[in-house]
């Protein structure tokens, strides 16, 4: 016998009902963008597992590429600020902790650790590019102190 659960809106009276069941499962907030009239869901918990799995694969897809672009980015450019490096670091190791924290329970062994392998990468060339960085403004700062 399938459960289900119907959403029905009384005209009548205005009271909001909250049902806390003890399930586990993963919560998501909802964008809202498109306007209509009815009820408006601020929070959500989806408990279907593979349900789960397509929607934070989609989610961690779209980040990757984000930090793919910001990469790329950084690395190509000849005159990056060093702080911008630092922050993309940040972004990915906070994302790091993110994955390994919360997302760890939803997803299998083997995608996570592809997941980090890939961050390590990205980490990776951001880091020497720090240290490109690095060299470049210390040699100006030798060829600056040279000359008379």
């Amino acid at each position: 016998m399938k459960k289900g659960y119907i959403i029905c809106k009384n005209k009548i009276q205005k009271e909001i009902i909250l049902i806390n069941y003890e399930k586990v499962g993963f919560n998501v907030k909802p964008l809202n963008k498109i306007k209509y009239p009815g009820i408006k869901v601020n929070s959500m918990m989806i408990i279907n597992q593979s349900f789960i799995e397509k929607i934070l694969k989609r989610k961690i897809k779209k980040r990757l590429d984000l930090f793919v672009k910001v990469m790329i980015s950084v690395v190509e450019e000849d005159d990056t600020n060093p702080d911008d490096v630092t922050k993309a670091l940040n972004e990915i190791s906070k994302y790091r902790s993110i994955i390994i924290n919360k997302y760890r329970k939803f997803l299998d062994e083997k995608y996570i650790s592809l997941l980090l392998k890939k961050l390590d990468l990205l980490e990776r060339e951001l880091k020497q590019k720090i240290v490109y960085i690095d060299d470049y403004e210390y040699e100006d700062e030798k060829e600056t102190r040279r000359t008379r």
